[in-house]
């Protein structure tokens, strides 16, 4: 529960703002992530690791003085995550197939105030609901 206890903003040459109260930027209240990963031993041929995740966090602000514009704060939102990996007995060589955002949440990263006279409002968006495969080797 971080926020300012002093924090003054001179705005012109005789305006003084006081934003005392405005909580820290990314700083949200409450944050949890929780995963697993489970092994399918397959003997002498390796084995398979079913995985998942899911990232919750309250909300937070993007920027230190407009808080009361909803554009430049996201609400609390939960990401879930899902993998299934096959590793090789040495584990040399693990192969991945993932799907990231499964819900598809559509939830800002990050955003910022748009300058006098512009267009508007930055927002910069999370990554979309996402699948790949990977492939990670390991020298030992």
């Amino acid at each position: 529960n971080t926020k300012f206890t002093d924090f003054d903003v001179q705005t012109s040459a005789t305006t003084i703002v006081d934003y005392s109260g405005n909580h820290f930027v990314r700083s949200p209240k409450k944050s949890a992530v929780l995963g697993f990963d489970y092994d399918l031993p397959l003997n002498a041929a390796g084995k398979i690791v079913v995985g998942a995740d899911f990232k919750y966090q309250s909300k937070q602000y993007y920027f230190t003085t407009n808080q009361d514009n909803p554009r430049l704060a996201q609400n609390g939102y939960t990401l879930a995550n899902a993998r299934v990996s096959y590793k090789t007995a040495d584990e040399a060589l693990i192969y991945t197939v993932y799907a990231n955002n499964l819900g598809d949440r559509k939830y800002l990263n990050h955003a910022l105030p748009g300058t006098q006279g512009s267009q508007g409002d930055v927002s910069i968006w999370g990554e979309p609901r996402t699948f790949g495969v990977s492939v990670a080797a390991n020298w030992k």
